[in-house]
């Protein structure tokens, strides 16, 4: 619940600070030389990637619980497996099915969301790429 609340410009300066300047574990900021190798860049990226990744995943999981909660409790839900059929098998047949429809409309909102966090996160990270343009 947490992740889903903090901003992610907050979020990437706690994780610059913690990861990368306490424990020295990844770059700080930028993107590497002019003459940087692919895994030197991606290693520039992974911060950046998972303040991201946080932030996004936890309103889609925030989602999919609380969707997967309400079919959960529906009658062909709970009746299904008197038909000799397995938890997984229900899960995966009647429930997940149905509870996907407003998980894709969420992951569809939250593209937007990772766009314009990207702007910031590449701004607290010294990224120079999309945020020079806006």
């Amino acid at each position: 619940m947490l992740a889903a609340f903090v901003p992610s410009f907050w979020t990437g300066l706690i994780v610059q600070r913690y990861l990368a300047t306490e424990l020295g574990w990844f770059p700080a900021s930028g993107y590497g030389g002019p003459d940087a190798d692919f895994f030197e860049r991606t290693r520039h990226l992974l911060l950046p990637s998972l303040v991201l990744g946080v932030v996004n995943s936890a309103l889609i999981m925030r989602f999919t619980r609380a969707s997967m909660q309400g079919v959960l409790g529906k009658d062909y839900v709970r009746i299904a497996p008197s038909k000799c059929m397995g938890e997984a098998r229900v899960v995966q047949r009647h429930a997940m099915k149905n509870a996907a429809i407003p998980i894709i409309t969420v992951v569809g909102l939250t593209f937007a969301l990772l766009v314009s966090d990207a702007v910031v996160t590449e701004r607290v990270f010294d990224i120079p790429r999309m945020g020079i343009l806006w």
